[in-house]
């Protein structure tokens, strides 16, 4: 008989494979923590006229693209689609939260590449890439922090082994691209650190 506490269940007889995909996309929330660092720096490198920070913006913004939203996105949804349905309201309540900001990342794509659009990029332009860095970086800290306590944390270990296979199968089509997505994510942010003796 169908279990009746919304796809939940024992997670005991097989806890690894219950935490993966949970776990996994929370790896990705760290992750976005040193985007929203380097962000921040190139956008004090913008509003300083550095001769490196439109070339630095334009390879982050394709980062927080194929990153952000062409991967952990594209998680969130699959998630929201195999879980969402037996989740319990405030779960349901926050998914849809998280769907309804999704556009706030293509809006950044369209704004700040207009402003790269404009060359030689001017002053203006300039500190309106910066003005939109940070708000970006702000947002994607923020919003994860949210998302992860209100969403992954709340159902980590709770959910039915069959929601979890379902979602693992969901996610699996992504690993390549992800993992594509994430080493171009560590080779821009460790830009910022070079190695030094």
């Amino acid at each position: 008989m169908p279990s009746k506490d919304g796809g939940r269940g024992s997670s005991a007889s097989s806890p690894s494979i219950v935490d993966d995909p949970i776990v996994t996309i929370l790896r990705e929330h760290t992750e976005l923590q040193p985007v929203a660092e380097r962000f921040r720096q190139i956008a004090d490198a913008l509003d300083q006229g550095e001769s490196s920070s439109g070339a630095d913006a334009l390879e982050g913004i394709e980062v927080h693209r194929r990153f952000l939203i062409e991967v952990h996105q594209r998680r969130e949804a699959a998630f929201a689609a195999e879980v969402g349905p037996s989740a319990d309201a405030n779960v349901r309540s926050a998914l849809a939260k998280c769907r309804a900001e999704h556009p706030l990342a293509g809006r950044f794509q369209t704004e700040s590449r207009a402003c790269l659009g404009k060359t030689p990029l001017s002053a203006a332009s300039a500190h309106r890439l910066a003005e939109l860095m940070r708000a970006e970086a702000d947002r994607i800290v923020e919003h994860h922090r949210w998302e992860a306590e209100t969403i992954y944390h709340a159902v980590r270990g709770k959910l039915s082994k069959e929601v979890v296979i379902r979602l693992d199968a969901a996610m699996r089509p992504l690993v390549g691209e992800a993992a594509a997505a994430q080493a171009g994510l560590v080779a821009w942010t460790s830009h910022a650190n070079p190695t030094s003796d």
